[in-house]
């Protein structure tokens, strides 16, 4: 592998309706993906800009643009503004967590599941799902920011 930048891992943006951006190229350029939602949309690559996964919060599909290997049925929606979000797992290269929410309307709380990319030949499989964090209704949106030590993330 060549040299990678951090900063790389926002560089593929899956969203509503199968489109997608490519901001490793300049100017960016669109791809298609296999969303058909408006909102909640989320997505990640590795250090090198390569795809990894993206979600609507309900389904997870992997950068070949197939449903992920026990990657259906998590407690996300297509209602909220953003119903899912996909951080790496801190000290860990290749466990990343999902966190959603159903939003306002949506009786499921937050949750995280946890896909593990080193399973399926390097696709991904989503190994924990819908661990309940908070049990109540929830607003409808999540981010998530890292923290200034550079390691650990905040999310809200």
């Amino acid at each position: 592998m060549g040299f990678c930048l951090g900063q790389n891992t926002n560089a593929k943006w899956c969203f509503g309706f199968g489109a997608g951006l490519d901001f490793t190229t300049n100017p960016p350029t669109t791809f298609s993906n296999a969303i058909g939602v408006y909102e909640g949309c989320s997505s990640i690559a590795d250090a090198c800009g390569n795809l990894l996964m993206y979600t609507e919060g309900a389904t997870v599909y992997n950068k070949q643009h197939q449903v992920m290997a026990n990657g259906t049925g998590l407690l996300g929606n297509n209602t909220p503004q953003q119903s899912s979000v996909i951080i790496k797992q801190p000290g860990n290269t290749n466990l990343y967590y999902i966190f959603t929410v159903q939003g306002a309307n949506g009786g499921a709380g937050l949750n995280y599941s946890v896909v593990d990319m080193s399973l399926a030949v390097g696709l991904g499989s989503v190994t924990v799902k819908n661990v309940p964090l908070y049990s109540a209704p929830c607003n409808e949106a999540l981010a998530a920011t890292m923290h200034a030590n550079n390691t650990d993330y905040f999310e809200f």
